[in-house]
């Protein structure tokens, strides 16, 4: 009896060793993938199954502390999220303002710049010396160093003042 029966089982167990090919072929003609992943869906199913009859089975306080640990995980995600987002907006304002803001204090010191120069051009019309040097016709001089020493002559720098003093 009992050879019977190990011979059933042999001939039953190669009977679904055959088959199994051919079941994969028809799960995966009926779900579009492939083979392989018919067979990862049945399985992933029985683990979803599983796992449902292992949560029946916990206690209440397992399931509570789950639960809770759940929640706390989840909130503390959305807050860092949150906070990730917020904070990014808040430097890109930032930065754009000081941006801006550096783009005027540029822009106001070059206007200074051009004015203190247009001010400058104009301060040779402003001191009497440098009119008349200008009314003047210029002297004959035989060379460089002479023209230099009558030049010293007529503006004598801070040092000369001083010394004639």
């Amino acid at each position: 009896m009992t050879k019977q029966n190990n011979a059933e089982v042999r001939a039953s167990v190669g009977k679904e060793e055959r088959e199994a090919p051919e079941l994969l072929q028809r799960a995966a003609k009926k779900s579009r993938h492939p083979v392989g992943y018919a067979g990862l869906a049945g399985r992933s199913g029985r683990m979803a199954r599983n796992l449902r009859e292992r949560l029946k089975r916990q206690s209440l306080k397992l399931k509570l502390v789950g639960t809770t640990i759940l929640l706390f995980l989840f909130t503390v995600s959305l807050v860092s999220f949150l906070s990730y987002d917020r904070y990014t907006r808040d430097f890109q304002r930032q930065s754009n303002e000081r941006t801006q803001q550096t783009l005027d204090q540029l822009s106001l010191n070059i206007d200074n710049y051009i004015d203190d120069l247009f001010r400058l051009s104009l301060s040779p019309y402003n001191n009497l010396q440098v009119l008349q040097l200008l009314d003047e016709p210029p002297p004959r001089y035989r060379s460089w160093t002479a023209h230099a020493r009558a030049a010293d002559r007529r503006f004598p720098g801070p040092d000369d003042r001083h010394a004639a003093a």
